[in-house]
């Protein structure tokens, strides 16, 4: 698609707006206008045609998120931010059709909302060990921390780190290292 460079950034989103309206409805859409508005934020670093951009399109991101712990103003902004930072000037000829675009921004925003989920299971697991520590240390006024720690079996400090790895080399690795007691160099010979 050709760049409109003639076209103010006010017109471009004025008409991206319409053309999306337009798929919305099911209508036949000129999506170039669209396409246009990210070349001009993305190759020329256009502010205004950037946040033409967030405001044309930051409910349809806010969708994509799902159902996700945290402020979702907050999530969007993380989304947007890390398609700017991964789609620079010189890869934008790899999307060439504004469904390419928009794909890519979906999956940035998938990538952020897993990210979310995760921070979220974290602070849950550590809420969760916090707390059955406090119950051990009351549960045992003058133990030290060693003892409180001792108190905690090794099964459930287990389980919640193997819910803490993402794959399953994460999860080999750990127990190379914990159940095996291989030092790292061995670890990465094998």
């Amino acid at each position: 698609m050709k760049s409109r460079p003639t076209i103010p950034v006010a017109e471009l989103a004025r008409r991206c707006a319409e053309e999306m309206a337009r798929y919305r409805r099911r209508q036949d859409y000129d999506p170039c206008y669209c396409h246009d508005l990210f070349h001009r934020a993305l190759v020329g670093r256009d502010e205004d045609a950037w946040a033409a951009l967030y405001s044309q399109f930051h409910h349809l991101v806010r969708s994509w998120l799902g159902d996700v712990p945290g402020d979702l103003d907050v999530l969007v902004n993380r989304a947007f931010e890390r398609f700017w930072r991964a789609l620079s000037p010189d890869r934008f000829a790899d999307f060439p059709t504004l469904a390419k675009i928009l794909k890519y921004l979906k999956r940035c925003a998938q990538s952020v909302a897993i990210d979310a989920r995760r921070r979220e299971e974290r602070r849950q697991v550590e809420e969760a060990a916090l707390a059955r520590m406090h119950e051990v240390a009351n549960g045992e006024r003058r133990g030290s921390p060693e003892q409180v720690l001792d108190k905690i079996t090794g099964e459930q400090l287990y389980e919640q780190a193997m819910r803490c790895l993402n794959s399953s080399q994460e999860r080999l690795v750990f127990r190379a290292s914990f159940e095996w007691d291989l030092r790292p160099g061995v670890i990465a010979e094998r």
